[in-house]
């Protein structure tokens, strides 16, 4: 095997899949970039035995081949070579000499056949949808801060893909919190409906691997879920059991309801929140017009800050963890929300977009310290 590629191009590509490579050598192939020729492309691999990534890319292929060589290690070199350009040339089984301009490297490696391949569904034998990157970025983001970390439940511990016949919906819970929120423009293709629940991990790496416009093809079976965006390819496993109905938790009808300014709120919360820590929550105080925002915790301090809503209903107060707030908060690009509340302070509060009902955060209320 022999190719020379853009000095760059190299450590774009490893900068991508070197995030799939086992961090910890319990399985030294799984810590490797697996890099070979097919189709006249150059193709790069990393699989943790969880989450794999692969990148194909164009280069100047001499001589076909595949080496496996320790991901972290090439890319270090790779991102520190002196030239334009480099050579990788496999120079005898399981080394690999890297050239670039005065530099010279020279990196063993295991066995290619040792690489643990991807999993991959298989097309018409497995649900398929399409649906656009900038889609898929917003939902995920909107929706990642609300996975349960939580490991005796580790159903919890991923997103759901909830997939019927009228569309995809992604949700994610904790338990104190839930958030969804809808795919737009999504094409379900083939197969009966199902649900899946991707993992943190892939749900991390596939978030990372959104950019630009497209779309992503995605294909799942009973055990594996793949995405692909453009010349990207990720592959998860899935979490095994049942997730909860998280309809059930979802308020079917709102007593009060404030109109606010997202980033007004925003950052009140940050600024109240000062007073205590992440366990301490802070009182919501709304009345016709405003909203007035507290937290008085003892041998600390106290804050109060008042805000200017729109509101219909009558006076309610209402505890919350800020930091559930500002999660949802961050992780909107909508400027206008709403706030929809119960009869009372024991009720879930739900935060959503003013129009349309794309996404909804439901957050369970706390008791106020005093």
């Amino acid at each position: 095997m022999k190719f020379s590629i853009p000095t760059s191009v190299l450590v774009s590509a490893l900068e991508l899949v070197i995030r799939a490579a086992a961090q910890r050598l319990t399985v030294p192939s799984l810590s490797c970039v697996l890099i070979e020729t097919v189709g006249g492309k150059l193709r790069f691999s990393a699989n943790d035995g969880e989450a794999g990534l692969r990148v194909e890319t164009d280069a100047t292929i001499e001589s076909d081949g595949s080496i496996l060589v320790p991901a972290k290690r090439l890319y270090e070199i790779a991102r520190n070579l002196p030239g334009a350009d480099v050579a990788v040339e496999e120079a005898s089984s399981k080394i690999a000499t890297i050239t670039s301009g005065p530099s010279r490297f020279k990196i063993y490696g295991l066995d290619p056949d040792d690489f643990q391949a991807l999993n991959l569904p298989v097309a018409g034998s497995s649900l398929s949808f399409k649906v656009g990157v900038s889609s898929l970025r917003t939902a995920l983001r909107e929706v990642l801060s609300s996975v349960s970390s939580d490991t005796t439940r580790h159903i919890l511990n991923g997103v759901l893909f909830n997939i019927e016949t009228d569309g995809v919906s992604l949700v994610a819970t904790d338990g104190r919190r839930l958030a969804v929120s809808k795919l737009v423009g999504v094409s379900v293709d083939g197969g009966p409906t199902k649900s899946f629940v991707l993992p943190t991990k892939g749900a991390g790496e596939l978030l990372s691997v959104l950019e630009g416009e497209g779309d992503v093809f995605v294909l799942v079976n009973d055990n594996h879920a793949s995405f692909q965006v453009s010349n990207v390819l990720l592959s998860s496993k899935l979490l095994d059991g049942t997730f909860p109905n998280y309809r059930q938790v979802i308020p079917s009808q709102y007593h009060n309801i404030a109109t606010f300014d997202r980033n007004a709120l925003l950052s009140v919360v940050r600024r109240i929140s000062l007073i205590g820590d992440k366990s301490t929550s802070i009182r919501f105080n709304f009345k016709e017009g405003a909203l007035s925002i507290e937290s008085n915790l003892a041998e600390v301090g106290e804050g109060s800050e008042t805000l200017a809503v729109e509101y219909t209903g009558k006076p309610i107060s209402i505890g919350f963890n800020p930091s559930f707030i500002t999660d949802t908060l961050k992780a909107l690009s909508d400027q206008s929300l709403v706030f929809r509340l119960g009869v009372d302070g024991t009720a879930p509060g739900v935060i959503a977009p003013k129009d349309g009902d794309r996404f909804l955060s439901v957050i369970m209320p706390m008791r106020v310290l005093a």
